[in-house]
């Protein structure tokens, strides 16, 4: 039975939902996560083709236990990104203009996460009722990882 790994970094606000990841003959890996904080650079915080008004979150890897040298890039079934937010995180008390983006290093730009290729979502907790002081939160899934930055903004 396939089991879901939960993945917290609650300083940063993140989590990460990871299914077990098939290795063959009815095994499978096991999962190690780092999470590293990071700043943005000056070029990342003065681009804003995709996302302004930056929250740096986090910078996630992920790694097979078995042979920690190996970064883990591609997940079937698809891991789930989670980023919480509070609300000085949104523009004009509007949740729904969040963003979510990951930092491509070979564009040298913010890529939002997208409903189309990420299936990307926004929950807002009910006014009051906060988690952590978090006021809501955003997720992305992902089939494909290229261990970026990750940020928040508007």
């Amino acid at each position: 039975m396939k089991k879901i790994r939960k993945f917290d970094f609650d300083t940063q606000g993140v989590m990460l939902l990871v299914p077990d990841q098939p290795k063959g003959d009815n095994q499978f890996k096991k999962i190690r996560v780092d999470g590293i904080d990071y700043k943005a650079t000056n070029q990342m915080k003065n681009e804003k083709s995709q996302i302004s008004d930056i929250r740096e979150v986090i910078d996630l890897s992920l790694y097979d236990e078995d042979d920690s040298s190996v970064k883990l890039t591609s997940f079937n079934p698809q891991i789930e990104l989670r980023v919480y937010f509070k609300d000085s995180d949104l523009p004009n008390g509007n949740h729904e203009r969040i963003k979510l983006a990951y930092w491509d290093k070979n564009r040298k730009r913010w890529v939002k996460f997208d409903e189309t290729n990420h299936q990307f979502k926004i929950v807002k907790f009910k006014p009051g009722l906060y988690l952590n002081g978090w006021s809501g939160y955003c997720f992305a899934l992902i089939d494909n990882w290229i261990d970026p930055p990750i940020a928040i903004g508007r």
